[in-house]
């Protein structure tokens, strides 16, 4: 029993199999089980089976198709399950078939299969799924590439070949579908995919017409079967017969039972016959079309392609953003539909303005009823080359039809609004104008405006005068120190130049002393020119380390006058924080009872509301500090270097310097009494009232001694500020 090859069960009772009931049967080859009672097919009963290579299941019991039931039949190929009650296949029914070639599911109760059910089936080369009640065959050949011969007679449920019934059998030869009372249409693109056909049957089926180039990829075919279908014989069947005679390896099989059913004249004429000698076919073509195509923006627009020939020619409208509309004339296709399937259009325009559109359509293009084209609203984008194109099955047409927008109420727009810009621009001129006469004439006869309350505040008139005093002064000291820089740049190139200048004529005396000298006078000619380049490279040298240094000084002081100014406003700043700290805390100690007849009598900054606080704020700085700091920094510097070079320490202002320039702000009046505050205040301004002018003399005596600075080649160069 264990070298058995061929193992015949069939035509018995058998309703079960238990497992391993073949496991010592691992030679077999065949199998075969048919007209048996079998239901099920355990996974278990193949387990050892591994070079089984025909297994026959017909005419069994068997209701489903379990998942990984053949999985380990690795040989196995062929597999014949036919003339069982399957109703169900799983989607991993078959895996592990990878060398089935033959595979038989005809007579079954199959009404669907998954998309990748035949995903495993590597090598399968015949494929029987006839009399099934299958609706529907799309995609589930993808994974079958190496599929040769289809057979799918009498598809009771099949009623349509879409574009993907029969995608990836690129290497199909015979296709049978024969027998499919309720197919009726076949797609235009379903063929694409098997371009190696050579042999299609679909005869007996509910076929009438078939479109044209339908079989333009099927170059191979040599045998095609068309009988008894119901054909309608007209014009749109005409290209068949001239399709039969271009292709002349092509047979039709059985022509003379290939007969019309419609019309009524041509009922039971041959086909080929009928399209031979009772057709009147003329070639398609358009003999009218919209020759104004210049609309406005936002206007409604129509244009027309008017079609005739024999049969009426079908109408495809490709827009510049090649979107397509189709329009047929044949009553089965009275919807009109672009491709995405919106409807555009199914009833009759009632003038050029297409007002029978309704408003619920979506998207401004709209395919009429007659074929014409229609925008509802242009747009800018609208613009460019609209294609028209007629076919029938003998020919097609087509024309441009090119839409341009219409720009010239533009310029009467443009002009309008170049008009009222300039009106606009002419009234504003002439309201500065006026304000700027009604400024004059209210200053000139001393008129205070209404809507003005007033002069600025005394306070802030003084805060003014010290940030422009500031201001200036820092101006004036960046110009001196400009200047100054320039003129000790100018020095140094005069110094370097007088130096070079020495040099040269040094060296041209030398030369001419020993020029009759003839070996002596060469070597100390070559002596004096190495010193001369030594002594001009050492004075280029000290130029540049000049430059760079003053250039580096000049830099530091430039820098800090600019943070002068926020240096002092910081300090001011300060400074009103703790005289509002103290007059607060004066307030707050205070009996306002006990003084109100003092209060009326007092001159106090406090309760006085028209009192002048001008001279309270420091009105100038004082920069005696900033002077003696620098001159301090230059007495102490070195005597190698010819410039001031600041440290940390000489940039910061002392503390004591400090309180004895602006004493009378920081002076605590925390214990003076009521009385005592505003003739504080008073003293103080009149014993700080010449600080300023001290400190501005001292400012102009101090640059007016540095401003004479000593040149030379050896003389030291100070920059004072």
């Amino acid at each position: 029993m264990n070298s058995l090859l061929s193992l015949n069960l069939s035509y018995n009772e058998i309703d079960d199999i238990h497992p391993n009931s073949f496991s010592g049967l691992k030679d077999l080859i065949t199998l075969d089980l048919c007209s048996n009672k079998l239901t099920d097919i355990q996974y278990e009963i193949f387990t050892n089976l591994e070079h089984l290579k025909t297994l026959i299941l017909k005419e069994n019991f068997i209701k489903l198709l379990r998942n990984v039931a053949f999985s380990t039949l690795k040989s196995l190929e062929l597999l014949d399950i036919s003339k069982n009650y399957i109703t169900s296949v799983g989607l991993l029914s078959f895996k592990g078939l990878t060398k089935l070639e033959y595979l038989n599911l005809s007579s079954n109760y199959i009404t669907h299969l998954q998309e990748g059910v035949f995903r495993s089936l590597e090598s399968l080369k015949v494929l029987d799924l006839s009399r099934n009640p299958i609706n529907s065959i799309d995609k589930i050949f993808v994974q079958t590439k190496s599929l040769e011969f289809l057979y799918m007679q009498n598809l009771t449920s099949l009623k349509e070949l879409t574009a993907y019934s029969l995608i990836g059998l690129k290497e199909l030869k015979s296709l049978d579908i024969s027998g499919s009372k309720t197919l009726s249409d076949v797609h235009l693109k379903s063929f694409f995919d098997a371009q190696n056909l050579r042999f299609l049957d679909l005869s007996n089926a509910n076929l009438t017409y078939l479109k044209m180039g339908i079989f333009n990829r099927l170059n191979k075919i040599e045998i095609l079967k068309l009988n008894g279908n119901p054909w309608k014989c007209d014009c749109y069947l005409y290209w068949l017969l001239i399709w039969l005679g271009e292709h002349t390896n092509t047979h039709l099989l059985f022509p003379s039972k290939t007969h019309c059913n419609t019309p009524v004249n041509l009922e039971n004429h041959v086909l080929l016959d009928a399209l031979d000698h009772n057709m009147i076919c003329t070639n398609a073509s358009i003999h009218y079309h919209t020759s104004k195509t210049k609309f406005k923006l936002g206007s409604p627009a129509l244009l027309e392609c008017k079609v005739e020939g024999n049969p009426l020619p079908s109408i495809t409208w490709i827009t510049p953003h090649k979107e397509a509309f189709y329009w047929e004339s044949s009553p089965k296709n009275k919807s009109n539909k672009i491709e995405n399937g919106d409807i555009l259009s199914t009833e009759p325009p009632n003038s050029i303005y297409f007002q029978s559109i309704r408003e619920e359509k979506r998207g401004r293009f709209y395919l009429l009823q007659n074929g014409n084209l229609a925008i509802q609203n242009v747009e800018r984008d609208d613009g460019g080359f609209y294609i028209c194109r007629a076919s029938n099955p003998l020919s097609y047409a087509s024309v441009s039809i090119r839409l341009t927008l219409d720009y010239e109420y533009l310029v009467h727009i443009k002009i309008v609004s170049v008009l009222v810009g300039m009106a606009t621009s002419f009234g504003f001129l002439l309201l500065t104008l006026i304000s700027v006469l009604i400024k004059m004439v209210m200053k000139h006869f001393g008129i205070k405006c209404p809507c003005y309350n007033g002069s600025a505040s005394p306070r802030t008139q003084q805060i003014k005068k010290i940030l422009e005093s500031m201001e200036h002064y820092k101006k004036q000291q960046l110009d001196r120190l400009r200047d100054n820089y320039n003129g000790q740049v100018l020095k140094i190139k005069d110094n370097c130049m007088q130096q070079m200048e020495r040099l040269r004529e040094s060296y041209s005396s030398q030369a001419e002393r020993l020029r009759d000298i003839k070996e002596y006078g060469t070597l100390q000619i070559d002596r004096i020119r190495e010193n001369y380049y030594f002594q001009v490279q050492r004075v280029r040298d000290y130029s540049a380390s000049q430059i760079v240094r003053l250039r580096e000084n000049y830099l530091f002081q430039r820098n800090r006058i600019r943070k002068f100014s926020a240096h002092h406003l910081y300090k001011l700043r300060e400074n009103y924080k703790v005289q509002q700290q103290h007059l607060n805390k004066i307030l707050e100690n205070l009996n306002i009872e006990s003084c109100r007849n003092v209060c009326q009598r007092t001159d106090s900054i406090i309760f006085e509301p028209d009192l002048n606080l001008e001279n309270v704020l420091v009105p100038k700085i004082c920069l005696q500090t900033i002077t003696k700091e620098t001159s301090d920094s230059n007495d102490n510097s070195s005597q190698i270097s010819a410039y001031f070079t600041p440290d940390e320490a000489g940039s910061e202002i002392s503390g004591h310097e400090s309180d004895e320039c602006e004493n009378f702000v920081n002076m605590s009046i925390a214990n003076l009494s009521v009385n005592e505050v505003a003739i504080h205040v008073e003293e103080q301004l009149a014993s700080t009232s010449h600080i300023p002018d001290e400190c501005e003399n001292n400012i102009h005596s101090n640059h007016t001694s540095n401003n004479d600075i000593p040149g030379g080649n050896e003389n030291s160069i100070e920059t004072i500020v």
